[in-house]
């Protein structure tokens, strides 16, 4: 009874040491699989956040030389954002003296007379 006993702890210590390595093979290819998923993800983030910014200083271009005069205001008409032709028609129908006094300024004033 004690050596039928004895080989059924062995094999049991064999087993449960032939299901750990399995385990952690398991656990070691899930975790490598996880790694390679993390990495293309972040290859894909890196791809559009440069097609972002490429996009972005595209419309930045588009909307700061237009020939158009273009102002960005807020609910209550104040300026916050102007492109080159929308200051230069403020300033030669002497509405400012300077680009910079037209920021927050409300947007009350005629640029066509």
């Amino acid at each position: 009874r004690q050596q039928a006993e004895k080989v059924v702890v062995n094999k049991e210590v064999e087993n449960s040491s032939q299901l750990f390595e399995t385990d952690t093979l398991r656990l070691v290819h899930e975790l490598q699989v996880n790694q390679i998923e993390l990495e293309m993800q972040n290859e894909e983030l890196k791809r559009a956040k440069e097609e972002a910014e490429v996009a972005s200083q595209k419309y930045t271009e588009l909307y700061d030389f237009a020939p158009t005069g273009y102002f960005t205001l807020t609910k209550a008409g104040a300026i916050v954002e102007l492109n080159l032709r929308g200051a230069n028609m403020a300033i030669s129908v002497q509405i400012v003296p300077v680009i910079s006094e037209l920021l927050c300024q409300p947007f009350r004033f005629k640029l066509c007379q």
